[in-house]
């Protein structure tokens, strides 16, 4: 039961759901057109139905789905997740009107005995079911907007407070425990205010293994977590906070406030009970639950590099629908730590990164 998450048209069709959803609204025109030339045998003349009917499939297979595809890769991209459905729906229903039904029954009105019966003002027709359909769009936008503010997601890290010898010891060497304790903090603080700046609506939570710093911004509630192993400091999270909830670890400061806000967007969806985001070295970066439920972490090996597989098994073997978040690479050896500081070179996590490569570089 286990659905991607997408975050672009383009996922099993070469052309995605620009396909369907094209086929899907020009299929009635052509279904139309033809249920009025076979009931009108004078009409037209095979040849000319045969031709009629070719070119309108031509068109919108190769001109329709392509366009709406690579305007909707464009939109996926700069339009907030909570509209990107409804519009690019407007833009397919629009394209398949403008470029393949407006043509077509345009073309029947010309001929002699015409199927139509009634004649019709083209443009006009074609205006109002453009506007029906951005009304719409803008009706189910909002709605959409409503209900996700109505949907509040709690986003939680789930962290360990920085301390030298306790913090990130795989970094070591080329790190010092100070060192690996300083590149923990900013990986934190880089996390943190991702979470800040995400676009969700719901409360901050911080879920701490030891005290608060000054690192922690303002805004945000602290819960402590139980003892046990990491499935059981899991379910403790998730036991303590009501309705939606999101914890990602500090191991990937390159998390983006987009990134968060479409998986929380996600985790809100009606139809949706869980989503997880699995890392390059077999775990798990993010986990996402409707509800609390401590059977999600029963029997699942932490700490290996089959938790994230055995994890996803578990969602799936208690029913739960989940959707696939894009796969991070984590920070638990230096070379992650070099790898991942690239991706954000302006952070805090990469200036400490390249405090230790810089200091290395000087000892030698």
């Amino acid at each position: 039961m286990t659905a991607p998450l997408n975050h672009h048209p383009l996922r099993h069709h070469p052309l995605g759901r620009s396909f369907w959803i094209g086929l899907a609204v020009g299929g009635p025109f052509v279904t139309y057109g033809l249920a009025s030339v076979f009931g009108r045998a004078d009409a037209t003349s095979p040849a000319d139905l045969t031709r009629w009917l070719a070119a309108i499939l031509l068109t919108h297979d190769l001109l329709v789905v392509p366009l709406v595809g690579t305007v909707g890769l464009l939109l996926a991209r700069i339009v907030p997740g909570v509209a990107r459905g409804p519009i690019q729906i407007g833009l397919f229903a629009s394209a398949v009107v403008v470029v393949v039904a407006y043509p077509a029954i345009r073309g029947f009105g010309r001929l002699p005995n015409n199927p139509t019966v009634q004649p019709l003002d083209y443009a006009n027709a074609t205006l109002t079911v453009l506007v029906v359909v951005w009304s719409a769009v803008a009706v189910w936008t909002v709605v959409r907007w409503v209900a996700r503010r109505r949907m509040p997601v709690a986003l939680t890290v789930i962290a360990k407070t920085p301390r030298p010898g306790e913090s990130k010891t795989r970094l070591c060497p080329p790190c010092t425990p100070a060192e690996a304790a300083q590149v923990a903090q900013a990986a934190l603080e880089d996390t943190l205010a991702v979470m800040r700046r995400a676009p969700v609506p719901g409360p901050r939570i911080a879920a701490l293994d030891g005290e608060p710093g000054p690192w922690l911004p303002r805004g945000f509630a602290v819960v402590r977590q139980r003892c046990g192993g990491l499935g059981d400091r899991l379910a403790g999270v998730f036991d303590e906070l009501e309705g939606p909830v999101l914890v990602i670890a500090m191991d990937t400061p390159q998390v983006t406030p987009e990134l968060l806000a479409s998986a929380a967007c996600a985790l809100a969806r009606p139809g949706t009970d869980a989503v997880i985001g699995l890392t390059d070295d077999g775990g798990y970066w993010a986990i996402g639950l409707r509800r609390a439920d401590a059977r999600v972490f029963e029997d699942v090996p932490m700490s290996s590099p089959g938790t994230g597989r055995s994890q996803l098994s578990r969602l799936d073997d208690l029913g739960l629908t989940t959707e696939l978040l894009p796969r991070l690479r984590d920070v638990d050896t230096f070379d992650d730590a070099v790898a991942v500081a690239d991706e954000i070179p302006g952070s805090r996590f990469a200036d400490a990164v390249r405090g230790v490569t810089t200091g290395s570089a000087a000892g030698d």
